[in-house]
């Protein structure tokens, strides 16, 4: 009896466990700013700047390279402030995105 207990103690965590890792990958791939925000929130900002880098090069959107630059900063990870705020300031739509903040843009 006490064998059985276990057995399906064991069984329903590792079923819990198993579910939570699925529901990670999901977030992970399908929507990482929701991560990047939540693991930010929780003040784990390498695993947030990571989540910010696929999100910004799933939409490559000037906008959340802003955001990416802004957190790698926070970071102060040279060589990846390097890499993204070069990329900005090569982007085309930099001026355009200059501007938006000149007009008091957020």
């Amino acid at each position: 009896m006490k064998k059985l207990v276990l057995k399906t103690a064991l069984i329903t965590l590792g079923s819990i466990v198993g579910a939570l890792c699925i529901l990670y990958g999901v977030f992970a791939l399908f929507f990482p700013l929701n991560m990047a925000n939540f693991l930010d929130s929780l003040g784990i900002q390498l695993g947030a700047v990571s989540f910010y880098e696929l999100h910004y090069e799933k939409t490559g959107d000037i906008s959340d390279l802003g955001v990416l630059c802004v957190k790698v900063d926070e970071l102060e990870d040279s060589a990846r402030a390097d890499k993204y705020i070069s990329l900005l300031v090569e982007d085309d739509g930099f001026n355009s995105y200059l501007a938006f903040f000149d007009e008091g843009g957020n």
